[in-house]
């Protein structure tokens, strides 16, 4: 999640831009094949939880930006195509999830949004069409509720995916549980930009940081994080045998 790739950030905190980005992208690739040695999985559920694109969304973005919004889903479509493709190739397969977010909607004016009008549905129309016939080795999950809610059933573990913009970290357990009647024993999160873990009413809760680090806005807040990405462990036992925090190179 929260990549936003296409965005451009200079200072004392944190440099990104679309070359540091890839660097960054092959840094959780490379980690994760690293795991993937240590434990011997060869089943991987990539959750897409949005923000892989900077968007336009407000003003500020587009000036920090350096590619057009239709260039940035093209290229993190394709990047996103490559890694899970290598991710084959290295025997793995991939189960392909995705919810909505807020960087991707068309409309700058979120209370003048379509929900239908957001890019990320390219994305995966646009994974799906590059694995036709692999559909043993690329599977893409369908979102049973909504667009914006991810479900999973893991080793028998019920986990749920959401984006964050709708959602609280003190109260996602309670809404998200509510809302589709269903208990979870983990809930994804992402948006915050910082790592976190938590346990609510005996589901736990894991926010992914963001690929992109510092950028303007987040400096002047005052706050700061290090780009990194999740990978969890899932066993027949454990729903979190493992997370392990996949600390990014600052360039």
């Amino acid at each position: 999640s929260d990549w936003h790739f296409g965005i451009v950030c200079d200072n004392w905190l944190n440099k990104f831009n679309e070359d540091v980005a890839k660097r960054r992208i092959d840094g959780v690739l490379v980690q994760t094949l690293f795991w993937k040695q240590l434990y011997g999985f060869n089943e991987l559920y990539l959750c897409n939880l949005g923000d892989l694109i900077a968007g336009r969304i407000h003003y500020t973005i587009r000036l920090e930006s350096r590619i057009d919004v239709i260039t940035q889903i093209m290229k993190v479509s394709e990047i996103l195509a490559e890694f899970i493709a290598t991710l084959v190739r290295n025997g793995v397969k991939v189960h392909y999830a995705q919810c909505d977010d807020n960087h991707s909607r068309v409309e700058p004016d979120k209370t003048k949004h379509l929900a239908l009008e957001t890019l990320t549905r390219i994305t995966k129309w646009y994974l799906q069409e590059r694995f036709k016939g692999f559909e043993d080795v690329v599977d893409f999950v369908d979102n049973k509720f909504d667009d914006d809610i991810i479900t999973l059933n893991v080793n028998g573990f019920r986990i749920a995916g959401v984006h964050g913009h709708h959602d609280k970290p003190n109260s996602v357990v309670e809404t998200i549980s509510l809302l589709t009647e269903q208990k979870y024993d983990l809930i994804l999160a992402a948006h915050l930009h910082h790592f976190m873990a938590d346990e609510r009413l005996n589901t736990l809760v894991i926010n992914n940081s963001s690929l992109m680090g510092v950028d303007s806005y987040a400096k002047n807040l005052r706050v700061s994080s290090t780009p990194s990405q999740n990978l969890i462990i899932c066993t027949n036992n454990n729903v979190t045998k493992g997370v392990h925090r996949l600390v990014l190179s600052a360039e």
